[in-house]
């Protein structure tokens, strides 16, 4: 059994949701509009005080996450944090930040310390890619990892696209974007930004038959409706072969069927800081979104209710990753007191 399918198999065994209505499965129509109601936790990475930073977050059940970063405890420092009534730390070999995570379950899992590393459960393989000749120096790093077709996808600095599947394939979008974020179910896609002195280009990109191709782009960094610029988008969530986008204006889908992208999810910021940075969903009458100061919101294919009022956002200085699966919304990044965090909240009930 190959390393791949093996990662599959494990993650499908992963515990799901105990909501019936937070379904994760790919096969799921649309559910009628239902607001969820959830239970919330924080979690304090590293010592107060100290710099720590949570850079992206894996859920494995609703009541399993992982976080990847920096945790800075005094005593020594950390890199992968365990959570699930309490917290476990597990430190990274010569203790290099990590980026992202992709995760079957807490014994096998993908991380990226700038090149991709795998945890088979007793030791850790790293893939040295630049001392392979697979990447320049001016190539990366990697960043955020997902898994599609039973192939690892990794993207980083630098328009640096990876597809690794026993051999490693290279992409590139243009050199000066960098790949923000990745997301797939039947297609993956990619949101890319490239920002300058006074503007920034902003695309969407898609993996399809071996090919990466540009589908949108955003030329203005702020929404302006009246021109057709909806703004930065800077997270992507895919449901089947759709693409939902968080920019300033909200959250556009891109449809496969008729090659159009549209607001979907309307969003009056408060200021230019407080707009949808992040999104995940599991139909698109449950979606989750975030913003860079820890605003949570929730969309039930009607309405978009703000759930912040329930969460502990005090002092959060800024939010890095966002998932939403199993019946568990996990956000981290770090506070203002340069503490990493992680805030959990656990579906426990729905109102039809």
């Amino acid at each position: 059994m190959s390393i791949f399918l093996l990662i599959m198999v494990l993650a499908l065994n992963s515990i799901g949701c105990s909501c019936i209505f937070c379904n994760d499965s790919d096969d799921s129509p649309p559910k009628d509009p239902t607001n969820f109601t959830f239970t919330w936790q924080t979690f304090r990475l590293g010592s107060p005080g100290e710099y720590s930073v949570a850079r992206d977050v894996e859920i494995l059940s609703n009541n399993s996450i992982i976080a990847v970063g920096y945790f800075d405890n005094i005593v020594n420092r950390n890199d992968i944090a365990f959570i699930s009534d309490s917290i476990a730390y597990k430190t990274y070999p010569n203790n290099a930040e990590l980026y992202g995570i992709w995760a079957g379950n807490d014994s096998s899992y993908w991380v990226s310390a700038g090149i991709p590393a795998y945890w088979d459960g007793s030791t850790w393989t790293k893939y040295h890619l630049y001392n392979l000749g697979i990447l320049q120096d001016h190539e990366g790093p990697i960043t955020r990892l997902d898994m599609y077709n039973q192939s690892l996808f990794m993207i980083g600095n630098n328009g640096l696209i990876i597809e690794f599947d026993e051999q490693f394939n290279v992409f590139h979008t243009q050199s000066n974007f960098d790949l923000v974020d990745v997301h797939s179910d039947n297609k993956i896609y990619f949101v890319s930004n490239n920002y300058y002195d006074g503007g920034i280009d902003s695309r969407l990109h898609v993996f399809w038959q071996g090919e990466i191709s540009m589908i949108h782009s955003e030329s203005e960094y702020y929404a302006n409706l009246s021109n057709g610029q909806y703004g930065m988008m800077s997270s992507v969530w895919v449901y089947g072969n759709d693409a939902y986008i968080a920019t300033q204006a909200g959250v556009v889908k891109y449809s496969s069927v008729n090659d159009q992208i549209d607001l979907f999810i309307s969003f009056d910021s408060i200021d230019n800081n407080e707009y949808p940075y992040f999104v995940r969903g599991n139909t698109p009458n449950d979606i989750v979104l975030v913003t860079l100061l820890g605003r949570v919101f929730h969309y039930n294919g009607i309405e978009l209710t703000e759930l912040t009022q329930f969460v502990d956002i005090d002092g959060v200085g800024r939010v890095n990753s966002l998932n939403y699966k199993f019946g568990v919304i996990a956000f981290c990044g770090w506070m203002n007191s340069n503490q990493a965090f992680v805030i959990k909240g656990l579906c426990d009930e729905t109102e039809n």
